[in-house]
C-alpha cells in the first residue's frame, strides 16, 4: 500500500510553499476521483449466500473502500442483468409493502442502490450457499491513509495532474496558476480516459467487430 506523502515528489517542487495538509487533501480527493470515474481499482467481491425472501444485500469491500460500481453478477453461474432506477417499472423493488404483486424464483436482474448495498429481483424464494458472484469496482473512502499500489506505480503521474489541478486553483496563494491549472486538468482528463479505456478492454487486445444477422 501506497503512503499519501509517496507522491510528493511528483508535486511538491511544482507548488513551492503549499502546506502538506493541502496537499495530502488535494492527493486523496485526486484518487478517489480518479478510481470513481476511471474503475482501474477492480476485485472480485467474496461470494454471497442468497436467502430466500431477501432482497437487499451488503457490500462487504475492503476495509477503507466502496464499492464504486459492480461491473458483473453472476448467479449460480448465470449473468444476470444490470438496471438503472429508471429501468425499474416495479415499485415492489423499492417497498416490499406497495401492494404491488412481488415476484420471487431465481434472480435476473440486480440493481446497485448505493454504495453499500445490491439488490436482486425477482426476490430470492430459496437460500443458495455461496450463490451469488460479483465483479466490482472500488474506490477509497474518505477515511483512507493508504492507498492501493496501482495509483503509485501505474498512474502517479496522472494523480499528480489532478492533484496540481487542485492546489493551482486555490485563490490567493503564491503557488496560484489559473493557466497552469488549466494545462494540468487537461493532461489528468486525457490520462483519466485512457485509464477507463484500459480499466473496460483489460490488458487485452480485442479486435471489435459486427456479427452478421442471419435473415
Amino acid at each position: 500500500m501506497a503512503a499519501i506523502e509517496d507522491f510528493y515528489p511528483w508535486i511538491a517542487a511544482e507548488v513551492i510553499g503549499c502546506p502538506e495538509p493541502t496537499m495530502d487533501l488535494a492527493i486523496r480527493s485526486t484518487i478517489i476521483d480518479f478510481a470513481e470515474k476511471s474503475l482501474v481499482l477492480q476485485q472480485d467481491h467474496d461470494p454471497i449466500t442468497a436467502i430466500a425472501n431477501i432482497q437487499d444485500y451488503d457490500l462487504e469491500p475492503p476495509r477503507d473502500h466502496l464499492v464504486t460500481k459492480i461491473m458483473k453478477v453472476w448467479y449460480q453461474g448465470q449473468e444476470l442483468d444490470g438496471e438503472t432506477p429508471d429501468e425499474i417499472k416495479t415499485p415492489s423493488v423499492y417497498n416490499r409493502n406497495s401492494g404491488y404483486l412481488v415476484n420471487r424464483g431465481d434472480p435476473r436482474f440486480y440493481l446497485q442502490k448505493d454504495p453499500r448495498t445490491v439488490s436482486f429481483y425477482p426476490i430470492p424464494e430459496e437460500t443458495a450457499r455461496q450463490a451469488i458472484t460479483m465483479r466490482v469496482a472500488l474506490k477509497p473512502t474518505r477515511a483512507a491513509q493508504t492507498f492501493d499500489d496501482i495509483f503509485l506505480e501505474e498512474y502517479a503521474e496522472t494523480i499528480a495532474h489532478g492533484a496540481l489541478t487542485r492546489i493551482l486553483l486555490s485563490p490567493g496563494k503564491t503557488y496560484s496558476n489559473e493557466k497552469q491549472a488549466v494545462a494540468r486538468n487537461g493532461l489528468y482528463q486525457a490520462s483519466l480516459n485512457l485509464a477507463r479505456t484500459r480499466a473496460n478492454n483489460g490488458s487485452v487486445r480485442a479486435s471489435r467487430h459486427v456479427k452478421m444477422r442471419r435473415i
